[in-house]
């Protein structure tokens, strides 16, 4: 009943292009600095402020403060800047306006509260004019985004954890709101870590076949199990125009008969209702990731079962706290 909306539009919404940005650049110097003592000193920031006037601030593990000013330290550098420079705080308080008559009946966007902008998507192909943001960079100190790189997970019961999440209790509003805000919490941990161990298998397959250059083909399949992790790696088919063998969840299109298919989506039909997603585990439980020429899916074990499909245990699962730092995630 109403039209799509346009990209376009949604970026448009998030524009502020009629104000005057706070800060026309800020950058990083590695020099030394004449305030290294008595704290835990990190790097200097060269920042210049809408009204054109530069400052050098100095980064510790403690907050920020003007070079030579040590008795200004603030925890967060907008507060510092907003105390040493009115044209800086004007124009903050300009922003903050704006942005909360385009969301008069909620919060700001935590995005925007942490440094994070709404941005098209021609900015990630052009890293070198949009360089990351000092909480992803991580020569600035940042982790370089997501929770998957740490390895807290590598051996997480996902299967378990799946199975128990689609026989939670969802009869009543109440039960379904607790049980999808721990699928979601869940899943974008699951999507998160899949990633970064689909590019891990990746690079692996492609070193090896590099450092094997007598059987070119020898690597053309590689799979491998890391928990309960099934991973598989192909090299993507060089003819683009092929038809691919594979449907989007990582299944083989061969691996099922046609009448098996019906049967299957006939009782997703029958059993559907506000959980469906959920009770997909098959579906909801692969990730499928394309790089470097190939593609690779990482999928849950499926063997696990829940004893008469009662709840063992709870989920237990971390909220993303102050936003989270996940692939998805709950507070964007």
């Amino acid at each position: 009943m109403c039209p799509p909306t346009c990209l376009g539009q949604f970026y448009e919404f998030f524009s502020f292009s009629y104000l005057t940005p706070p800060i026309q650049y800020i950058r990083r110097f590695v020099r030394p600095s004449k305030d290294k003592k008595g704290l835990d000193y990190l790097f200097q920031i060269d920042i210049k402020v809408s009204s054109g006037k530069p400052f050098t601030v100095n980064a510790t593990r403690t907050g920020f403060y003007p070079a030579g000013k040590q008795q200004l330290l603030c925890h967060s550098l907008v507060e510092l800047l907003q105390q040493i420079s009115r044209p800086f705080d004007a124009a903050y308080d300009a922003l903050m306006k704006s942005f909360i008559e385009h969301n008069k009946f909620g919060n700001l966007p935590y995005g925007f509260r942490a440094n994070t902008w709404v941005v098209p998507p021609v900015v990630a192909d052009s890293p070198s004019t949009f360089p990351s943001l000092p909480v992803e960079d991580e020569t600035w100190g940042g982790d370089g985004g997501g929770v998957g790189r740490s390895g807290k997970h590598d051996q997480r019961k996902w299967a378990k954890e799946f199975a128990i999440l689609a026989a939670m209790p969802c009869k009543t509003p109440e039960e379904r709101q607790v049980r999808d805000r721990k699928a979601f919490l869940l899943h974008s941990l699951f999507v998160d870590v899949s990633v970064f161990k689909a590019v891990e298998t990746i690079k692996y397959v492609l070193e090896s076949n590099q450092s094997s250059p007598k059987d070119p083909g020898a690597l053309a399949f590689h799979e491998e199990r890391r928990g309960d992790l099934i991973i598989r790696v192909a090299r993507d088919d060089p003819d683009a125009s092929a038809k691919l063998d594979r449907k989007s969840d990582g299944t083989q299109v061969l691996e099922i008969s046609q009448e098996e298919l019906a049967q299957r989506n006939l009782l997703k039909g029958i059993t559907a209702d506000e959980s469906a997603t959920v009770h997909d585990t098959s579906t909801l439980g692969v990730v499928v990731v394309r790089h470097c020429g190939c593609t690779a899916i990482v999928k849950v074990a499926p063997e696990f079962n829940l004893n008469g499909g009662h709840i063992l245990q709870d989920i237990d699962i971390e909220d993303q706290s102050e936003g989270g730092a996940n692939a998805l995630n709950v507070n964007r």
